[in-house]
C-alpha cells in the first residue's frame, strides 16, 4: 500500500508538470536568467526540455578569496554603439564547448595579454561571462572557419570543399581546398551564390573595404587557439614527416633568412597574427557597411564541439566531416633539428607581443 501511494503521488506530480509545461518552462527560463547573472556561461532553453547551462567556479586569488569577475555587463559592451566600434574594444568570445562555456573580452585585453605561454584557461580567467550573440529574425547565419596549420586545417579544407559541393552544387577546382578559400574576392562571392550553404573555409584576409555590403548575413568568424610553443613544435615536425632531412634543410635555409614563407612554420599563419591583420577590416565592415561579424577563439581540438554548439543555438546543420582526421599516416618519429626551431623564435617571436 505504501509502495503504491507514493507511485499514485510521483504520477501526480508528472501530469501537474506536463498541465503546466508552458508555466513550467517560463520558470526555467526566469531561473536562467538569474543564474546568468550570477556568473553562467552558457544558457540554451529548447523546446524540448532540454536545458544547457554551466555555473563558472570564479577564479581564486592568493588570499583564497573567489575574485567575481563576472557579476556585471562588461563595461567595454556597455559603451559600445553600433557606429563607433573600435579595433580596441572589438568583442571577441571566448568558446569552450567541452565546458559550455561562452565569455567575452576586448580584443585589446586579448593581444595584449597572447604572448607565447598563454594558454586557453588563461583567457578565460580574463573574459567575462557572456551568452552567445543573438542573430536579427530573417537573418541566414554563415560560420567562417579561419583554418590554420597545425590546427584541423586538412580536416576543415575537405570537409568545407565536399560541403560546398553538396548544399551548393559546386563543383571543386582543387584537390583539397574549397572554392574561394585563397581569394577573398571569390570567397565573397560564393557565400552570396551559396544561400543554403552556412559553412565556409577561408585561409587568409576578409572582405575588402571596396567590397558592397552583403545584406541579410550575419557572420560568425571561428578561429582555433592553440599555445603558441606547442603549435611551433608541432609545425616543425612537418618537413620531417613530407620530406626528411631535405624538408628540414629547406626549412633551415628560410629561417637563414627570417623568410616567413614555410607552409607550416610561418608566423603570419599563426591565429593571432591572422586576427590581428584582419580586425580593421572587421570593424569597417560593421561600422561603415552596417554588417553584423561576431569573432569567436575556441581550443582549436574541440572546433567539431563548437560547431555542434552553433548548431543548436541558431538552427543551422552541423558540418559534415569536421570531425575527421587526416594525418593517421604520417610518420610517428623523426622531427626537425631544434636549433631550427630556434632560429624561428630568433627570427619572429618577439613580434607576437607586438601586434596591434
Amino acid at each position: 500500500m505504501i509502495l503504491r501511494k507514493k507511485k499514485d503521488e510521483r504520477n501526480i506530480v508528472i501530469d501537474v508538470i506536463l498541465r503546466y509545461k508552458t508555466i513550467f518552462f517560463l520558470l526555467l527560463a526566469l531561473i536562467g536568467l538569474y543564474a546568468n547573472q550570477k556568473g553562467s556561461s552558457l544558457i540554451l532553453i529548447k523546446e524540448d526540455s532540454t536545458v544547457w547551462t554551466q555555473q563558472s567556479a570564479a577564479p581564486t586569488t592568493k588570499n583564497g578569496m573567489g575574485t567575481n569577475r563576472n557579476d556585471d555587463e562588461p563595461a567595454f559592451l556597455k559603451e559600445q554603439h553600433p557606429t563607433n566600434l573600435t579595433v580596441s574594444t572589438l568583442p571577441i568570445h571566448i568558446i569552450q564547448p567541452s565546458a559550455n562555456h561562452s565569455s567575452v573580452l576586448p580584443w585589446r585585453t586579448l593581444a595584449s595579454s597572447w604572448d607565447r605561454n598563454t594558454t586557453f584557461e588563461n583567457l578565460l580567467e580574463i573574459s567575462h561571462n557572456s551568452p552567445l550573440p543573438p542573430i536579427p529574425p530573417n537573418h541566414r547565419v554563415a560560420i567562417i572557419l579561419h583554418c590554420s596549420p597545425k590546427m584541423g586545417s586538412l580536416t576543415l579544407r575537405k570537409a568545407c570543399k565536399n560541403n560546398l559541393q553538396n548544399s551548393c552544387g559546386m563543383e571543386p577546382k582543387g584537390r583539397i581546398d574549397p572554392n574561394g578559400y585563397s581569394n577573398i574576392t571569390w570567397f565573397s562571392e560564393i557565400i552570396q551564390q551559396c544561400d543554403t550553404t552556412h559553412h565556409f573555409c577561408l585561409r587568409l584576409g576578409m572582405f575588402k573595404k571596396e567590397m558592397e555590403k552583403i545584406e541579410g548575413i550575419v557572420f560568425f568568424h571561428l578561429y582555433p587557439f592553440r599555445k603558441y610553443d606547442s603549435w611551433a613544435i608541432s609545425a616543425l615536425k612537418q618537413p620531417y614527416d613530407r620530406g626528411g632531412e631535405r624538408g628540414c634543410n629547406d626549412l633551415r635555409n628560410m629561417m637563414d633568412k627570417c623568410s616567413d614563407r614555410h607552409g607550416e612554420l610561418a608566423f603570419f599563419k599563426y591565429t593571432k597574427t591572422k586576427m590581428s591583420k584582419v580586425q580593421p577590416l572587421v570593424v569597417h565592415r560593421i561600422n561603415e557597411m552596417k554588417e553584423t561579424h561576431h569573432t569567436l577563439l575556441y581550443p582549436y581540438f574541440e572546433v567539431d564541439g563548437l560547431l555542434s554548439v552553433l548548431s543548436e543555438a541558431y538552427q543551422v546543420p552541423l558540418l559534415p566531416g569536421s570531425n575527421g582526421t587526416h594525418h593517421t599516416e604520417r610518420p610517428k618519429n623523426g622531427t626537425c633539428d631544434k636549433s631550427i626551431l630556434d632560429q624561428f623564435h630568433d627570427c619572429f617571436t618577439s613580434k607576437l607581443m607586438e601586434l596591434p
